[in-house]
């Protein structure tokens, strides 16, 4: 084993068993399927640099322009709707699907936590719909649909698992 498979093996570390995790979270709320995803439109942290010259004064407006566009790509409601409220973190995160409610776990540095932080709950009640937008790039997107007629889009990190559909299309159905 040379240098660089040591140092490789050190830093992955074994992940928790995510099921058996989420189950324990969830309670007495059944857990149905899970996926690693990050928001499709993340809210970047620009606060903190102030232009030096013309050129960065411009590349920081193309910046805001774009983020706006990937926003009202991929957010979709009045200011303090359902999916206005959603994180947009640049974080990876873990997707559940629970028999009543989505919820939205951050599970630490390289995902290995097995206390995860709660940062999103939406009860059954309030999603519409979950739907594959059938957009592809390196990775698929999934949007949510809510009763207040806003939308948040999710990109998948692994590819949704049979189970994950099938639960989602009984989010729909409910």
């Amino acid at each position: 084993m040379g240098l660089f498979d040591k140092v490789k093996s050190s830093l992955a570390g074994l992940r928790p068993d995510y099921d058996a995790v989420l189950r324990e979270q969830l309670g007495e709320e059944q857990h149905l399927a899970h996926v690693a995803v990050l928001p499709s439109a993340t809210e970047t942290d620009r606060s903190g640099d102030r232009p030096k010259d013309l050129t960065e004064l411009a590349q920081g407006a193309a910046h805001r322009l774009t983020d706006k566009v990937v926003k009202d790509r991929h957010i979709g409601g009045a200011e303090g709707s359902i999916a206005q409220s959603l994180p947009r973190s640049e974080d990876p995160v873990m997707l559940a699907l629970a028999q009543g409610s989505v919820t939205v776990w951050k599970f630490g540095i390289g995902a290995k936590s097995t206390s995860p932080d709660l940062i999103a709950r939406v009860p059954r009640d309030e999603v519409v719909s979950i739907a594959d937008t059938g957009k592809r790039g390196a990775r698929g997107h999934v949007r949510f649909t809510f009763t207040d007629e806003s939308f948040f889009d999710y990109q998948t990190l692994t590819a949704p698992s049979p189970e994950f559909w099938a639960a989602a299309e009984a989010f729909g159905a409910a």
